[in-house]
């Protein structure tokens, strides 16, 4: 990034994004990495001027009123995000109307999930993926509407996203697409607007769980359920503030249950996680790296690498995977490569052998390495191999056809695998150098008693020995 005064020019799009006021932090535009001053934006004349609907998104000063956020992402695959969140809250209407007459289809479930996580920031950038997966949603809402009778239902479904049709073209559906969203759904006040646009964040997070948990066959009708009744409330005309309200804090219980029922996936499928030493480091010949947090398609890759002399590495928040017991036991399952995911590019970049992109935190990746690059899952770039399902020999050859890593060399070590049985099975657990601010003395006074927590006065440490 070039820094002209208050202003940083992106090397790669010549985007011109204003500085905000405060403490250093990262921002990615178009996959380079750019310092960005966050700490006190709220202060900063342009971040006043932006709506409330996008106080999450930072954008070119020329566009500092629109849309489209400056995280990689261009206008189009905005445009494409919105019109696809617009046709599944039509589909989560047809569902809740279909539940009245016990009419369901669970391939609807899995499928809302999986679309409606594409949509979070550095999951999908393809815009032809999600032209698909707009027309996808639009098939299996009028399969749906033919189950349930389709003169039955079209009398009481409103205008709108139940009703959208798409167009072939995938031009005029981004055009349509800078229309429906959220800044254009109906809404009384500007606080129930706030609320419908709190709902949707806590559902798209929400669908990021049951996806990751659904990966490794974990599912629950309740988050199903949910997920379909907040969609529909986003589109709902007679939301009162009460309503929103409950809405965002259901949303809370539903993800706590999510997240108990991932973790439970995870365990059953991996062992608990114990703590273990990650080398910072490579080792000599052939090479594939994983990023993302998709176990599965590391599991996989695993099983399909071995006696192959390749050795596979993990970064980013792939990192945690060394932990568990049945990954672990991989010999050719050896390290971290690069420490912070806003280096991407740069890691990247200097990795001689393949690399799978899992999940999500995907940048634009350079046009030299494009061609070492693979997405699985809902991770999608335009003009980026993609793989479904989990067949990996295309990665497994491009590895193969690389040089690989030259000489072994170890950077340092991190320890992982710090999870809830770890930590609570060490018998004396000091919780810093005074007990935290937000406790009360009667919450304190109980852990002290009843769990022998002591707060202490000095510096100290717990030692837990890694496996």
């Amino acid at each position: 990034m070039k820094q002209t005064d208050q202003k940083y020019n992106c090397d790669v799009c010549g985007s011109q994004i204003e500085v905000l006021r405060g403490g250093e932090g990262n921002l990615m535009c178009c996959g380079e990495n750019m310092k960005l001053v966050m700490e006190q934006a709220v202060d900063n004349d342009m971040v006043k001027k932006v709506p409330i609907f996008d106080m999450m998104k930072i954008r070119p000063v020329s566009d500092v009123a629109g849309t489209a956020p400056l995280i990689a992402e261009k206008p189009n695959v905005t445009a494409l995000k919105d019109l696809l969140i617009y046709v599944l809250t039509g589909l989560s209407q047809v569902v809740l109307f279909g539940q009245k007459s016990d009419i369901t289809d669970h391939r609807i479930n899995r499928f809302t999930v999986k679309a409606l996580f594409s949509t979070l920031t550095d999951v999908n950038y393809d815009p032809d993926r999600f032209f698909k997966l707009i027309h996808e949603a639009v098939l299996l809402r009028d399969t749906l509407k033919l189950k349930i009778r389709t003169n039955l239902i079209e009398g009481f479904l409103p205008d709108g996203p139940a009703r959208f049709m798409p167009s072939s073209g995938l031009e005029k559906m981004i055009k349509i697409g800078e229309s429906v969203g959220m800044q254009n759904y109906r809404s009384d006040t500007p606080d129930i607007a706030l609320l419908k646009q709190t709902a949707l964040y806590g559902i798209k997070w929400l669908s990021a769980y049951a996806d990751h948990a659904l990966r490794i066959d974990q599912e629950d009708d309740r988050v199903y359920a949910f997920i379909h009744e907040g969609l529909a409330a986003v589109q709902r005309t007679d939301l009162t503030l009460e309503d929103g309200v409950k809405l965002s804090l259901k949303c809370g219980k539903i993800v706590l249950m999510a997240v108990e029922m991932l973790n439970s996936g995870m365990i059953q499928a991996y062992g608990r996680p114990i703590p273990t030493k990650v080398q910072f480091g490579v080792k000599k010949g052939k090479a594939i790296l994983v990023s993302g947090y998709d176990l599965k398609n590391l599991e996989h890759l695993l099983k399909q690498t071995q006696e192959k002399g390749i050795t596979v590495y993990t970064h980013g928040e792939m990192l945690c995977a060394h932990a568990y017991p049945k990954l672990k036991k991989f010999s050719h399952f050896f390290g971290q490569f690069g420490v912070d995911r806003l280096k991407q590019i740069s890691d990247f970049s200097t990795f001689p052998g393949a690399i799978l992109m899992t999940t999500r935190c995907s940048q634009r990746p350079k046009k030299t390495i494009q061609n070492n690059i693979f997405t699985s899952g809902m991770v999608g770039w335009p003009g980026i191999h993609h793989i479904s399902g989990f067949s990996f020999q295309p990665l497994i050859d491009k590895s193969l056809s690389l040089p690989g890593f030259l000489e072994d060399k170890v950077q340092g070590e991190v320890m992982v695998g710090l999870a809830e049985n770890a930590v609570l099975n060490v018998a004396d657990i000091l919780p810093g150098l005074s007990a935290p601010a937000f406790l009360s003395e009667n919450i304190l006074g109980t852990l002290v008693k009843s769990f022998d927590i002591k707060p202490v006065t000095a510096p100290d440490s717990v030692q837990i020995q890694p496996v």
